[in-house]
């Protein structure tokens, strides 16, 4: 599992990565800069499995306990 941020840090939100299915690349579409599948080169998230089986993304900003959220599905 990958959780990574969607735009470029700083971008507006019209620059939101979109997925190119030819290429298999994500792509900003204000600088069209590209990036892997795995979000590689975007502000990434700790994923995990917890015991119930379900997905954790780690949102605390910067590891910073106390100052972010935690995501179940």
């Amino acid at each position: 599992w990958f959780a990574f941020e969607a735009r470029v840090p700083g971008s507006p939100r019209e620059c939101t990565v979109r997925w190119d299915r030819t290429r298999e690349l994500l792509v900003d579409p204000c600088t069209l800069a590209t990036f892997p599948p795995t979000g590689e080169g975007l502000p990434q998230y700790p994923v995990g499995v917890n015991i119930d089986g379900r997905v954790v993304v780690d949102l605390t900003p910067a590891g910073e306990p106390g100052r972010g959220t935690t995501t179940l599905p």
